[in-house]
C-alpha cells in the first residue's frame, strides 16, 4: 500500500477559482500509486497521479485532496509510498 493507490482516495476539482469547481468523478487520466517494493525510476509514481483532460489555460485551477485510509496509515510507506532506490 502506498499514497493514492486507488481514484478513491482522491477528491480532485477543476474550474475557475472565482466559481463553483467542478468535481472530476472519472477515473480518467488517473494512475495509481506504484507499489513494487523497492520501487525504481522506471516503475513510476509511489503516490500516483493525475493528468487533467484538458489544456490548462491560465485561469483554471486543480485542487485535490488525498484521503488517508487507515491501512495506509500505519508505515511510512503507507502514507508517503514505497522507497525508491
Amino acid at each position: 500500500m502506498t499514497g493514492a493507490d486507488i481514484f478513491a482516495d482522491v477528491q480532485i476539482w477543476c474550474g475557475p477559482p472565482a466559481s463553483a469547481q467542478n468535481e472530476i468523478t472519472s477515473q480518467t487520466g488517473f494512475v495509481p500509486a506504484e507499489t513494487t517494493n523497492p520501487n525504481t525510476p522506471l516503475l513510476g509514481s509511489t503516490r500516483g497521479t493525475y493528468a487533467l483532460q484538458s489544456a490548462s489555460d491560465g485561469t483554471k485551477r486543480l485542487t485535490i485532496f488525498q484521503h488517508l485510509r487507515g491501512a495506509n496509515a500505519g508505515s511510512v510507506a503507507g502514507t508517503f509510498g514505497v522507497p525508491m532506490v
